[in-house]
């Protein structure tokens, strides 16, 4: 699996590279953390091992087109986009033990903290995308 960056091409080094979630259309940053689960085992397991999402921080699930929150202890935000980025649905304050999807459209779903949807910009028809921004050598963990 890869995001694409702005240009198209795949981004190799996620290590090196900060990632954004961006609204096209208005200019604004709708996640200015976000993280992605590369694989089908952190797909499914998504934020189950997170104990809570602070403010500006999401996940986003590629392929994937619903989500269930089980087992989880808090609420979420969660959008899901179909493949040339377009917000089909939205959804706030997803809880716990809850089913949102599938939407067969939908190629991707970005799980936010709660809340996230009331203080950002975004709406179904919306055309979002992830932009990578390099990461200073000097501040990578180690």
């Amino acid at each position: 699996m890869f995001v694409p960056s702005p240009e198209g091409h795949e981004i190799k080094n996620m290590t090196t590279t900060k990632l954004q979630l961006e609204n096209s259309i208005k200019g604004s940053v709708i996640v200015p953390k976000l993280a992605v689960a590369p694989s089908l085992w952190k797909r499914t397991v998504g934020l189950l091992g997170i104990p809570h999402l602070q403010s500006g921080e999401a996940l986003l699930l590629q392929p994937c087109t619903g989500i269930h929150t089980w087992f989880m202890r808090y609420s979420i935000d969660v959008l899901f986009l179909d493949k040339r980025g377009k917000v089909l649905r939205t959804v706030e304050n997803l809880r716990p033990f809850r089913i949102a999807g599938p939407l067969l459209r939908a190629r991707t779903v970005v799980e936010m903290a709660p809340g996230t949807l009331k203080h950002v910009s975004v709406k179904p028809g919306d055309i979002l995308r992830v932009v990578a921004h390099p990461v200073a050598s000097s501040s990578l963990q180690r």
